[in-house]
């Protein structure tokens, strides 16, 4: 099973809302999985280093992103697997 058969169902969280995640967003859809967007800019009143939503998969992170920003290390604590946009781009 290659990595694109393996997103289908998968609950993806894509942090950063710019152009690359966009279209990162829009690639999971077409593979069959479940993103759901997350950018302080755009989801100010969501805090989601507290409430990420259940049953989450992997997190794909632009790299505009800190390592040390407290969603990304929340993912950390939760060992979801977290792939940059740049990771996620090259198969």
């Amino acid at each position: 099973m290659n990595f694109i058969q393996a997103l289908k169902g998968k609950k993806c969280i894509v942090i950063g809302a710019g152009v690359t995640g966009k279209a990162v967003y829009k690639a999971l859809k077409g593979f069959e999985a479940e993103p759901i967007f997350f950018d302080e800019k755009i989801n100010s009143q969501v805090d989601i280093v507290n409430e990420l939503p259940e049953n989450v998969d992997l997190a794909v992170v632009s790299p505009g992103w800190r390592l040390d920003h407290p969603i990304v290390e929340r993912l950390k604590d939760l060992n979801i697997a977290i792939f940059s946009e740049i990771d996620f781009a090259i198969p």
